[in-house]
């Protein structure tokens, strides 16, 4: 058994039923696609694009507002040295009056017990 190739469908050449049939088949499923698939599509994009800049816009918001907390913190922080630098020098200018007192007070009691004693 041999076949005719000659009288098998070219696939590079289709005939014309063939051709209608494809075409209009297309233009049925482009309409169904440009009149219900492509306007949810178009609307799921969109709203996708509209999270994605909300999200966007909170994460600059984030970043700027916690740029302002560590800003804040700094300055609480230097405030605080300064605070305690305040408190060193306030402690040992006491201590250095305490002592200076003390010694005082130290000098004159053993200059009144010279005197006493012999």
């Amino acid at each position: 058994m041999q076949m005719d190739f000659d009288k098998l469908p070219s696939i590079l050449t289709p005939d014309l039923g063939l051709l209608f049939w494809m075409l209009l088949a297309f233009l049925v499923v482009f309409f169904v696609l440009a009149k219900f698939g492509f306007p949810a599509i178009v609307g799921m994009v969109d709203k996708r694009k509209k999270y994605i800049d909300e999200s966007l816009d909170k994460a600059q918001k984030a970043a700027a507002k916690l740029e302002n907390i560590k800003q804040e913190s700094e300055a609480i922080l230097q405030e605080a040295r300064e605070k305690q630098a305040t408190i060193l020098k306030e402690a040992a200018d006491t201590r250095e009056a305490i002592v200076a007192k003390a010694q005082y007070k130290a000098s004159r009691t053993n200059f009144h017990r010279r005197d006493i004693l012999p």
